[in-house]
């Protein structure tokens, strides 16, 4: 089925291991699915009786979808049988990218099957192992030291910042301002 799918979809596809060919002749004029289990062959003809060319019809469009149904009717009451492996074949996996055989079966490889001492030289590696990126250790961020002048636009400075300023402003050392104090202003001093 797999084998089938990228070309064909699911039209030939059955509950079960089936070998199965379609043709179409070059003029259109006929289009046949021969395909069978291990228990049961059918062939389908798909044209016209007087030997007109078809439109557009292929074995796989025309012949295959009633392939399908007969086959699938047929066998719904039968045991599902595998095919018997000849004892000269045998199986490989092999890699999609190359057909090469492959050390062991990984994402990106298929299983094959080849008569015994026919199995291509050379090998397709397994993809490397991604590496674990190492876990980041969490630094702790020194916290942002304050600014020097760490009051807003337009709001009155700090408690320290105004006893420094009425340091300055007490030129006779008397513990009063003698300059123009800014938090005095009618009505009294502001909260």
């Amino acid at each position: 089925n797999n084998a089938r799918a990228t070309t064909f979809g699911s039209g030939l596809n059955l509950d079960r291991p089936a070998a199965v060919k379609t043709g179409t002749t070059d003029d259109n004029r006929d289009a046949w699915t021969l395909g069978y289990t291990p228990n049961m062959a059918v062939g389908v003809w798909v044209g016209n009786n007087d030997n007109e060319e078809m439109s557009a019809v292929a074995g796989s469009s025309g012949a295959a979808p009633i392939w399908r149904g007969v086959m699938s009717a047929a066998l719904a009451d039968m045991p599902i049988e595998e095919f018997p492996r000849p004892g000269n074949v045998v199986s490989q996996p092999v890699c999609f990218s190359n057909g090469l055989p492959a050390e062991s079966d990984f994402e990106g490889t298929y299983t094959e099957y080849f008569l015994r001492g026919t199995i291509p030289e050379g090998r397709c590696e397994a993809p490397p192992e991604p590496e674990e990126e190492p876990e980041e250790e969490e630094v702790e961020e020194p916290e942002p030291e304050p600014p020097e002048d760490d009051s807003e636009p337009g709001l009155p400075p700090d408690d320290d910042e105004e006893e420094e300023d009425d340091e300055e402003d007490d030129e006779d050392g008397d513990g009063e301002g003698d300059g123009d104090d800014d938090e005095e202003i009618i009505g009294g001093p502001l909260p």
